[in-house]
């Protein structure tokens, strides 16, 4: 069988499910399953032999590297190429070409997710936090000949300005890499709101968040390095045995929404402003950005006169209406459509807001952004990540150096990395959200 017949990943896919080979191969369930959900998901499931491919070490002008010329065509970059282990490994990989091209230096903004920084502590990188650009704009002239890595949109859908990042990196000589995992669909939008039309020299995109793909499709976009790089990185972090299905999935939302995501995408944003309307008296409103994401609803309660409504009680309330949102932080509600979402979707999401509304009181309820803490560090995130450590109450934990990544998920942003010096204010927030033992490096005392 030559996988070179093939156009690309879910192509092979139905030919090699739909042919009569013996398999007297991995996956250990023969292509046959033993109950009606997985009768039609097993006889797709298959692994790297003659008769596929492999999808990080492509066969020259097999299905695989047909696909992946379908994404480069697409955004135009020098390379793209499917994770099937989500956005983490495509982040992972990123941060592993540049330190081949730049070497172990990071500008991060502070907001990033935490598998940057798990990036870091694998890659034994040296990094420096950022909290704005003004901040940004101050540390590069330290950090010259670096990478700097931002996030946009983040999970709220908020959007930073690609191109004055970019421009700044440039003259700076840094390489610059946007973690657009919550907006694959901009593309669709328009191609200038895309990170890699903005300036961005790698790009994440994490599909399955906002596209129809399967969980864990991801995209990792090159500007400045072909996919051997890219390859090298993912191999290092990822596993030698990816999903097919995964990457299947990948490769037909690109068909789809190449052929029709501009309709589908037209279509959402009329269901979302008509949403937006049928809310507007009810005291609840969509989060605003200087440069907002236009297809992410981030619900927050107006104020008045110091009374708001409790928003987790209306992501409770939205539960118990058959309606699912992706998690709400006390302040904001955050629900993510998909370009399938439909119009009654969106009348019964109205409709549940304005009950809401009508059948709750505001209340006198202070809440207060969450800020990251900047702390001091005391030693390397490698170090701290690899150093013994003991498991101890957070309310004890006050001056010791963190031993752990503690975050809140979603959205998964760092509380406190490894190696730094927890203060008042990680305790306060650990302990807010109800967090509330923390491994810390042993000191000397305590080691004898």
């Amino acid at each position: 069988m030559q996988n070179r017949s093939f156009h690309s990943i879910s192509d092979m896919l139905i030919k090699y499910a739909d042919s009569s080979y013996i398999r007297f191969h991995m996956p250990g369930h023969g292509g046959i399953g033993y109950d009606n959900f997985l009768n039609s998901i097993f006889k797709y499931d298959v692994t790297e032999n003659s008769g596929t491919d492999n999808l990080y070490s492509p066969v020259d002008g097999g299905y695989v590297e047909n696909t992946l010329n379908k994404l480069k065509s697409t955004y135009g970059t020098v390379a793209s190429v499917i994770s099937a282990h989500g956005a983490t490994a495509a982040i992972q990989s990123s941060v592993y070409a540049c330190i081949r091209l730049k070497g172990k230096r990071f500008l991060i903004e502070r907001q990033a997710h935490a598998s940057v920084l798990n990036a870091m502590a694998l890659c034994g990188c040296t990094f420096e936090f950022f909290s704005s650009f003004e901040d940004f704009e101050n540390k590069i002239k330290e950090n010259i000949n670096s990478t700097v890595i931002i996030t946009s949109p983040n999970y709220y859908g908020k959007m930073a300005d690609v191109k004055k990042y970019s421009q700044l990196c440039k003259s700076y000589n840094c390489l610059l890499v946007v973690d657009n995992s919550h907006g694959s669909h901009l593309l669709w939008h328009g191609k200038n709101a895309h990170p890699v039309f903005q300036g961005a020299d790698f790009c994440i995109d994490s599909y399955h968040k906002t596209l129809p793909v399967l969980t864990g499709g991801a995209v990792l976009h090159s500007n400045v390095c072909d996919e051997k790089l890219l390859f090298e990185g993912i191999k290092l972090f990822s596993s030698t045995s990816p999903s097919y299905l995964i990457a299947a999935s990948v490769d037909l939302a690109i068909d789809l929404m190449n052929q029709n995501g501009g309709e589908l995408l037209s279509s959402l944003y009329e269901n979302i402003s008509a949403f937006d309307k049928s809310i507007k008296d009810t005291g609840i409103e969509r989060e605003r950005f200087d440069i907002s994401d236009p297809y992410r609803i981030t619900l927050v309660s107006k104020s008045f006169a110091g009374l708001r409504y409790d928003i987790d009680s209306l992501s409770a309330f939205l539960e118990s209406k058959n309606i699912f949102p992706e998690f709400s932080d006390g302040e904001r509600c955050v629900l993510i459509p998909s370009v399938f979402s439909r119009r009654s979707d969106f009348k019964a999401l109205s409709d549940a807001v304005c009950e809401f509304s009508f059948t709750n009181k505001r209340v006198m309820k202070s809440f207060k952004k969450l800020e990251y803490p900047m702390c001091k560090r005391a030693m390397s995130i490698s170090q701290a990540v690899f150093s013994d450590k003991e498991n101890i109450s957070v309310n004890d934990s006050v001056g010791a150096v963190s031993g752990e990544i503690k975050y809140i998920y979603p959205p998964g942003i760092p509380i406190i990395t490894p190696g730094e010096i927890i203060s008042d204010d990680v305790v306060r927030i650990l302990t807010e959200n109800n967090i509330h033992k923390i491994e810390v490096i042993l000191n000397e005392e305590s080691k004898t």
